[in-house]
């Protein structure tokens, strides 16, 4: 990747939402042990980072990703899902988005408790590459489903899908339970098929990193 300026890295930063401990959840400080179940899922976090970018594969501590085949089927979504907490999701979220803005690309970091439901310039612009070119949905789930959420995150992730836009998400809920998210207007379903249709679902498994 071609380094960019101080100044416009703090630009990115500063727009990303990331904070300063996203901005040291990076690829090379996530555990790479080979025997840890969330090995899988730093893999092809980084084979998706890597591959929207249109790079090669290479080299991340001792892990030659390129010795690992990984299919996207044309996804611009990656889903890193799993239902215990510390295992690293929020971590890779966080290290795609620090490798993202190393190349100059705008990323916007924003957990879903976070979304502006009653601001719908905001939601429109959430769905617009143009606006915000890579967007990060963490921990879908946490919060409770209410009818306007739910619009809102379709609104969102079927503007993505649509436009191509890359789009990461992280979740305690697997990809079949969020057709069963919330109640009312069958968004939940809606919200599913997109995803699905946007979203390459990895899991991500292990101890809880944090202890």
């Amino acid at each position: 990747m071609r380094p960019i300026s101080k100044a416009r890295e703090g630009e990115l930063y500063r727009a990303s939402n990331l904070g300063p401990v996203g901005r040291g959840m990076t690829f090379s400080r996530f555990d790479t042990n080979r025997r840890q179940a969330n090995h899988s899922g730093y893999v092809a976090a980084l084979s998706y980072s890597q591959w929207l970018l249109g790079g090669q594969m290479g080299l991340v501590g001792e892990d030659r990703v390129s010795q690992v085949e990984l299919v996207w089927n044309g996804k611009r979504g990656i889903m890193l899902y799993g239902p215990k907490t510390g295992c690293g999701k929020t971590h890779l979220a966080c290290a795609i988005a620090n490798w993202f803005i190393g190349a100059g690309l705008l990323t916007v970091f924003l957990p879903t408790v976070r979304i502006p439901r009653n601001d719908q310039e905001a939601i429109l612009n959430l769905a617009d590459p143009s606006a915000t070119p890579v967007l990060i949905l963490d921990d879908l789930g946490a919060e409770k489903a209410t009818e306007r959420l739910l619009e809102c995150l379709y609104t969102i992730v079927d503007g993505r899908l649509w436009a191509g836009a890359p789009t990461i998400v992280t979740t305690n809920l697997r990809p079949d339970n969020i057709r069963r998210y919330g109640t009312g207007g069958g968004h939940g379903d809606k919200l599913y098929s997109r995803l699905m249709q946007m979203c390459e679902c990895v899991p991500v498994d292990g101890p809880d990193r944090r202890l």
